[in-house]
């Protein structure tokens, strides 16, 4: 595998790894009682791994890191 490779395969990962904590955050807000406080940390937690992301070098992965549900700001 090479570098890139392995790059985007990591970039994917915490894209995925992002888009569960995201997931788990809705399902514990819109539990009959909303347990909020963990909601956020899991918000804060998928942002976390976006940030993480972005500091992988662009030029090395390409555009093909895109996941659905994440958007690039320009």
């Amino acid at each position: 595998m090479s570098v890139s490779q392995e790059r985007l395969r990591q970039v994917q990962q915490w894209l995925i790894k992002a888009q569960h904590d995201l997931q788990a955050a809705r399902a514990l807000a819109n539990q009959t009682s909303p347990l909020l406080d963990v909601a956020i940390y899991h918000c804060q937690q998928a942002a976390e791994k976006a940030i993480k992301v972005s500091d992988f070098p662009r030029a090395k992965i390409g555009e093909n890191a895109q996941h659905p549900g994440f958007s690039r700001a320009s």
